[in-house]
């Protein structure tokens, strides 16, 4: 193989910022910015969605919900019945925008970590940002004058968003010293869950207040600053930085000094990979994990509507809410499971095979409940609450299981159990747009809610029984 021309280090200017802010640390601020921004654009659907439909042309004057829920649910009789758009899109139409923008998410998981390898991390996660942005603006004019358009726009938003999670690993592995890559990493991530939140937070109090299309100016708007902040302020690695101290340039360097050059440009042993047991393990849990996940993010907002007919900002609080104490407990059952480790009561595949089982098995417990509760509205907020937040424990199972099993091929594997468990994402709202179309019912949910239980269950069976945390010997 031929070796790559040593990158000789551009000259350092000193810390940024005039008051010793590492570089490391604000490429870690704003890759967290970044996610947060990729992750709202692509969530405010949901509750928009609900604001830009005419449900009532949507629904005629049959509907059974409110025959069914009218005696039981307070919130009736507290707001407006139905809050109607513009527009008579069908659920099944509805779930279509929704699943389009994984239509492009799951062609890009595997070319984008090539490009982010091979090219420039920091560009291919500018054009990610960028094109999600654009698409954003464009959205309320398209909504009106070109539908096709709309689903377009969908679709591209989601296949350079789709690049942004494996180029944000490829910058980390650049930037991050060894001894802080599991702190930085996590910093940049949480931007997924923090911009989930806050997006379908204030995108309903925004849309009940000032309507939809300010949802997304103001997004659109608010993010172009970091597109500025990107370009000036970002570079691949720490040879390239111009604003580093040279100490911090020598810090990073000579921590990573051990680490493989060459292993992004090597084939990928796929043949060994696709006969691992522990691959498969992570793969069909990810994957089915991931279908009850994208229930809860995307389908939430439409539950909470139709059957208990939340006004738009409570939607937006009651739907957003579970996510802030997922990242609480993730983060301590990982601290949780670390400690055990440590005192040796613990090892690695059990730890991860105890976190998985608690993601799994507890909101499939929860989702047998919400099977039962029928019209009662805060009964059900609050077992979504707990079916989410315990899905956090997730973090310390199988989603960090890529780097026990093959450190060297990570970044790889991650793309690809990416792309296959985006598979849910599309499946999902359209899955559910069918199943209540004209029929805006408990029935039809139970049936939504039934298979997710499914799914969590075999998650939890293939993962115990085939998981492990062991260095594969293809690595």
């Amino acid at each position: 193989m031929a070796e790559k021309p040593k990158e000789e280090p551009k000259p350092a200017k000193g810390n940024i910022c005039c008051n010793g802010v590492p570089a490391r640390y604000v490429v870690t601020a704003l890759g967290f910015i970044a996610m947060n921004i990729i992750y709202g654009l692509k969530v405010n659907y949901s509750i928009c969605l609900i604001a830009m439909v005419n449900h009532s042309a949507v629904l005629g004057s049959d509907n059974d919900t409110e025959k069914e829920c009218k005696l039981e649910q307070r919130n009736v009789d507290n707001g407006p019945q139905t809050q109607n758009g513009p527009y008579n899109w069908s659920e099944p139409l509805q779930g279509t925008l929704l699943s389009c923008y994984y239509w492009g998410f799951i062609c890009s998981q595997i070319p984008g970590a090539r490009l982010a390898e091979s090219l420039s991390a920091k560009w291919v996660l500018f054009a990610a940002v960028l094109v999600n942005i654009a698409a954003a603006a464009l959205t309320p004019l398209l909504a009106q004058w070109l539908f096709l358009g709309l689903i377009f726009t969908r679709f591209l938003s989601g296949l350079f968003g789709g690049a942004a999670v494996p180029a944000m690993y490829v910058l980390i592995l650049a930037w991050a010293p060894l001894e802080e890559r599991y702190f930085l990493s996590t910093i940049c991530f949480l931007g997924t869950t923090v911009g989930t939140v806050w997006s379908i937070m204030i995108s309903g109090a925004i849309a009940e207040n000032c309507g939809w299309i300010w949802v997304f100016y103001g997004m659109a708007a608010a993010s172009c600053l970091w597109l500025i902040l990107w370009i000036i302020l970002i570079q691949d690695s720490p040879n390239k930085q111009t604003f580093i101290s040279p100490e911090e340039r020598e810090l990073i360097n000579k921590s990573l000094a051990g680490e493989p050059k060459e292993l992004p440009t090597l084939k990928a042993p796929w043949s060994k990979i696709l006969r691992s047991k522990a691959f498969w393990a992570i793969l069909i849990a990810h994957t089915c994990s991931n279908w009850g996940w994208y229930m809860f993010l995307l389908e939430t907002p439409f539950y909470y509507k139709q059957i208990f007919k939340f006004p738009l900002d409570d939607n937006g609080v009651f739907s957003a809410l579970p996510f802030l104490p997922m990242i609480g407990f993730g983060a301590l059952i990982g601290f949780m499971m670390d400690r055990l480790m440590l005192a040796d009561k613990l090892t690695p595949t059990t730890a991860r095979k105890i976190a998985t089982s608690i993601a799994s098995l507890v909101p499939a417990l929860c989702l047998v409940g919400l099977l039962f509760i029928g019209c009662h509205s805060y009964v059900a907020v609050i077992i979504v609450f707990l079916a989410v937040m315990c899905m956090g424990a997730m973090f310390s199972g199988f989603v960090s299981n890529q780097i026990d099993i093959s450190p060297n091929y990570a970044v790889t594997l991650v793309a690809l159990t990416n792309t296959v468990a985006t598979l849910p994402a599309i499946i999902v709202p359209i899955l559910a747009g069918f199943l209540t179309n004209h029929n805006e019912t408990t029935d039809a949910w139970r049936i939504i809610f039934g298979t997710a239980i499914i799914m969590f269950l075999i998650e939890f069976i293939i993962y115990v029984s085939m998981g492990s945390a062991e260095v594969e010997p293809w690595n």
